[in-house]
């Protein structure tokens, strides 16, 4: 882990309204960077956030190293680029090389969102239980990790936070920005059992915050349309809601699950031409 900070030009402190803009918040951003002797190395370092007292408007601190749309740095996005126009790789080696396939704040929070979604889709399922029954997933499926306790801290933390009587922003805040996958798993765990049968309200506190509301609106709404089902979503988020047809598809394949194995024999030929082949419902 490299630490440190960037400098402000004093251009970038400039509104377009001609005002002097002044740091509001800077909270610290990591970014993953190349690996070194084998070892994943990240960047960290405050990322400072500017507000014009006069006419309101915000901006943040320009990164000139990062990735666009993602928390990596322009490096390791161009070398993870160039590696796979060689079309040596596949992905899972290319994941590897780069140790983009290592990062536990990624595959932790993804095996503990995997077992949430799975048991709360069930009936009669108890959303408290099913977060905590994930966390005991993670304790047995990666016992050796040394993030799984602070990971785990974060998600109990999430689950306190929610029983108390405090501003939403307030607690999303304690819990991060979301911008890493225990961060962003957390602030929709804070949401749904906060809100739980509250969709409006969860959605509302998920999607308002100053970090990656996205993609925690996006977790949010994951587990509960699983916990309450189509018929449980407010007819105004999929009465026009683009690609509808195709995206209620997808759920009902992924609920009735596929049976290829990558380490058995079995072969599904329909989810073959949908999801491998692409050439499904194609003419020939």
């Amino acid at each position: 882990m490299f630490q440190g900070k960037l400098d402000l030009p004093e251009s970038e402190r400039h509104c377009e309204c001609g005002k002097r803009m002044h740091v509001n918040s800077h909270p610290d951003i990591t970014l993953r960077h190349l690996c070194f002797g084998g070892d994943l190395s990240c960047l960290r370092f405050p990322h400072i956030q500017l507000r014009c007292s006069n006419c309101g408007a915000v901006k943040e601190q320009f990164i000139s190293f990062k990735a666009p749309g993602h928390m990596i740095t322009d490096a390791l996005y161009q070398y993870t680029r160039d590696l796979l126009a060689l079309q040596t790789y596949i992905n899972k080696q290319v994941a590897e090389i780069t140790g983009l396939g290592k990062n536990p704040h990624g595959w932790m929070p993804a095996a503990a969102l995997a077992q949430i979604i799975h048991e709360v889709s069930q009936d009669d399922a108890i959303l408290l239980e099913a977060v905590l029954h994930s966390l005991n997933t993670i304790d047995e499926i990666y016992p050796e990790a040394k993030e799984r306790i602070a990971f785990t801290n974060l998600i109990e933390k999430a689950i306190d936070l929610a029983a108390e009587d405090m501003d939403d922003l307030d607690a999303i805040h304690q819990l991060g920005e979301g911008w890493v996958g225990d961060e962003a798993l957390a602030i929709a765990v804070y949401c749904v059992l906060k809100y739980s049968g509250d969709i409006d309200n969860a959605l509302i506190a998920a999607v308002n915050h100053n970090g990656d509301s996205d993609s925690t609106g996006a977790i949010t709404g994951n587990i509960i349309g699983a916990q309450g089902g189509f018929s449980g979503i407010p007819a105004k988020y999929t009465e026009k809601l683009e690609l509808r047809d195709l995206i209620i598809e997808v759920a009902d394949d992924l609920w009735h699950d596929c049976r290829i194995s990558e380490y058995g024999s079995e072969r599904d030929p329909v989810w073959e031409q949908k999801y491998i082949e692409m050439t499904y419902g194609k003419r020939p």
